[in-house]
């Protein structure tokens, strides 16, 4: 089924109020963390993938993510670098939708309009993006986690998360601003999680707060 730019298979039986936990690559996912969170859900709940960009090439410089030749045997094949939705059934409600975003060099806002497309779609009620930056914390204590959330009644039970209006001021993705729009334009509840990793040591992965945000998921789900 084409919904936007994706083509999806729509999961039978439907899935059930899901809640749909992003990571947007490369920005806000230093250390790999998304990717690592997103990975341990995919394994923990079996999901599986259900669509991906139709057209990639329709927001990706492929001189920039560059294809990769793969492979298995005698067997050869170029794996395209694309936004990929995953579904994950768990014993109750809600399911879960896993979003690997791939920042688009260009087309921002309709690759921004197919995803909302896909998210109301799927019935979604939720949008929690993950990710990880960079800050003045040392690697001996508990890694801080701050966000925000709109449109819901956030638990108690986050306990040390530190959830606020953020400060930042500087460059961004427009991609990131799929938070704000799926909040006030689609009505979504919505959730931006951050984990705080030492600058001075830089890890391509960082399993440490990859850990702290899968405990911060722990406490909602």
């Amino acid at each position: 089924m084409r919904v936007g730019q994706f083509e999806i298979d729509m999961p039978d039986p439907p899935l059930r109020d899901p809640h749909c936990i992003a990571m947007l690559q490369p920005w806000v996912n230093v250390g790999n963390v998304g990717s690592i969170v997103l990975g341990r859900l995919t394994k923990l709940f079996d999901g599986v993938e259900i669509g991906r960009l139709d057209r990639p090439s329709e927001f990706y410089d492929f001189t920039r993510y560059r294809p990769q030749i793969v492979a298995k045997g005698k067997e050869r094949s170029v794996n395209v670098p694309n936004t990929v939705v995953s579904a994950c059934r768990r014993d109750g409600p809600p399911d879960l939708l896993l979003l690997h975003i791939l920042e688009p060099h260009i087309r921002a806002e309709d690759f921004n309009d197919s995803v909302l497309k896909v998210l109301k779609a799927l019935g979604a009620v939720r949008y929690v993006l993950v990710g990880g930056m960079y800050d003045s914390v040392p690697h001996s204590r508990p890694l801080p986690v701050t966000g925000s959330a709109r449109n819901w009644e956030v638990p108690e039970s986050l306990g040390d998360i530190h959830l606020g209006s953020s400060t930042y001021q500087g460059p961004t993705s427009l991609t990131s601003q799929l938070t704000s729009i799926a909040s006030e334009q689609v009505g979504l509840e919505t959730m931006n999680l951050m984990v705080h990793l030492p600058l001075y040591l830089k890890l391509d992965d960082d399993f440490s707060g990859a850990a702290r945000l899968l405990s911060a998921l722990s406490s909602m789900y």
